[in-house]
């Protein structure tokens, strides 16, 4: 057999372990998101009763910090 043809042997079986795994994983992170959202809620409500911050340079800090990223996203949810 040629050995050229382990490179697509390969590849097909790089991606189906890739699929795999993402089945495996996606129901895992999105129990974990689930999670936290409640936690998230209650830090907001928290950070809701806070003086506003007395300079522009601590409001910058303060947004940044606060940012959900991919964390925020929920999947399947509309």
């Amino acid at each position: 057999m040629d050995p050229w043809w382990w490179v697509p042997i390969g590849l097909a079986a790089w991606f189906l372990v890739s699929i795999v795994a993402a089945l495996c994983i996606g129901p895992f992170l999105r129990r974990c998101s689930q999670a936290r959202e409640p936690l998230d809620q209650e830090l907001e409500e928290l950070s809701d009763n806070r003086e506003p911050p007395e300079d522009e340079r601590e409001a910058s800090l303060r947004r940044h910090r606060r940012r959900p990223g991919l964390a925020g996203f929920r999947w399947g949810h509309r």
